[in-house]
């Protein structure tokens, strides 16, 4: 086992081998007139596309099939209300959009996500529940028309043996982030889009500044947070490093990730520990808070006496900008409570404007089984240096074998990535289109550019 540094002057734990082992108070819109979904299917079957390939297509693009085919569908604010916009390679279309959930049956859906893992209610239950809840917000985020497009996206997309990204963007309706996006079901095709390789969901964020994947060489390192201040209900924290450690310590002994511990987790510790070293993920465990002046999520951290010290996502925000080894930050909540403000997510979805490539997030614990498997999937693809879209959808899918029920669809991935790689290790397939060759001039366009220059012909003959 590695052993744990007893003094806050020493460098933080690390993993080198497998020995060292590693409150709505107002209604959300209205319900909306859903209707029921065609047949039975479990929250976990495949739809056919998958069960004909469960492999993804490669990411790769050339003059034939093009780049990744992206569907983006955004909910806008106008002076008429809410509107959603989808653009996608079958189209453009917008439509009004109004929640069609209210805070109560938020509330209950995510007490439900929290409360029945599989080896607790009967799967056919679960499932409802999940298409249910899923079907009604796809229903209500799209009209037939939009269905329709991305339908077909979906078929050029297939079509050109690429996948699909489905990206929702919610940069100018915060007030929407809550909503379980996650749990889309797709009627005609019956499928969660979040599960399938093939049309993977990201929460993302569309900058003007493109980030474009890190090149590294060795193991990716990653620092864990592990803040467990007296101010605040007390947790295992040893247990859980240690958890962690089992779960990732082949990635360490396959020299695939380092992992270390933060021992003093105060925010002047972590700034200093980021300066002195570069990491490539930063792995926040603890608890956050909602609060209701600014209606924003904070972070808990320690102060230098044990105490709890809010973090907002702008404050952590800012002092990631200038690491720019960071590509992926983890928000894991050691909170046992379902709170459906999610002041965890809230911080994720700040970070990213902030500089951070891409946030993942955990709302609430779960079981130490359930945690591990969708660890152990995330990291090995990001260690991988697959696109982060594809770790998480392995890592949901990861959750359900182990039985967890709908807490698939908990975790949130939150990007700003054009192409979904964080890293580069130099044999990255390549996924955006080729840029159009220049044209060479011909010899008249030569000669009239020339003349105005003032040269003569003969310096073309």
């Amino acid at each position: 086992m590695a052993q744990l540094a007893d003094s806050s002057n020493r460098p933080p734990d690390s993993v080198h081998a497998a020995g060292d082992r590693a409150g709505f108070e107002q209604p959300i819109g209205h319900p909306s007139d859903s209707s029921q979904s065609a047949n039975a299917q479990s929250a976990n079957a495949p739809s056919e596309a998958d069960a004909a390939e469960r492999t993804a297509p490669e990411r790769t693009s050339d003059e034939a099939t093009g780049a990744l085919h992206i569907v983006t569908i955004a909910i806008e604010e106008t002076e008429q209300g809410h509107l959603v916009r989808l653009r996608g390679s079958a189209g453009e279309a917008t439509a009004p959009f109004l929640s069609p959930l209210t805070a109560a049956e938020l509330t209950t859906f995510w007490q439900a996500v929290a409360d029945t893992p599989a080896q607790q209610a009967p799967p056919g239950a679960v499932a409802d529940l999940a298409r249910t809840i899923g079907e009604t917000l796809y229903r209500a985020l799209l009209t037939d028309e939009q269905a329709d497009l991305l339908r077909q996206s979906y078929l050029n997309a297939y079509q050109a043996r690429m996948p699909l990204q489905l990206r929702l963007q919610l940069d100018a309706t915060p007030e929407f982030l809550t909503l379980p996006w996650e749990y889309l079901f797709e009627p005609v095709r019956q499928e969660f889009p979040a599960l399938s390789l093939h049309s993977p969901f990201v929460r993302h964020t569309q900058l003007m500044h493109r980030i474009r994947p890190l090149p590294v060489t060795g193991p990716l390192r990653a620092l864990v947070v592990i803040a467990n201040p007296s101010t605040h209900p007390d947790f295992n924290s040893r247990r859980t490093w240690l958890n962690l450690l089992d779960t990732l310590d082949y990635l360490a002994a396959d020299r695939r990730l380092l992992l270390e511990r933060l021992q003093k987790p105060t925010l002047h510790d972590l700034q200093r520990q980021l300066r002195s070293n570069d990491y490539h993920i930063l792995h926040f465990i603890g608890h956050a808070q909602y609060d209701r002046d600014s209606q924003e999520g904070r972070l808990v951290f320690e102060d230098e006496m044990r105490r709890g010290r809010l973090v907002s996502g702008h404050h952590l925000g800012q002092m990631l900008r200038d690491n720019y080894a960071t590509r992926l930050v983890i928000l894991q909540a050691a909170m046992e409570h379902v709170d459906v403000r999610n002041p965890m997510g809230i911080v994720a979805h700040h970070l990213i404007p902030r500089g951070v490539p891409a946030t993942a997030m955990l709302p609430f614990t779960m079981t130490d089984g359930l945690t591990a498997a969708f660890f152990h999937e995330l990291y090995a693809e990001v260690a991988a240096f697959k696109p982060v879209d594809v770790a998480m959808t392995e890592a949901r899918n990861a959750m359900i074998v182990e039985g967890g029920g709908l807490l698939w669809g908990a975790p949130w991935l939150l990007s700003r990535m054009d192409e979904g790689f964080l890293f580069d290790n130099g044999h990255l397939p390549v996924r955006s289109k080729p840029r159009p060759r220049r044209r060479t001039p011909s010899l008249l366009e030569r000669v009239l550019r020339s003349n105005l220059a003032g040269r003569s012909f003969d310096e073309f003959e």
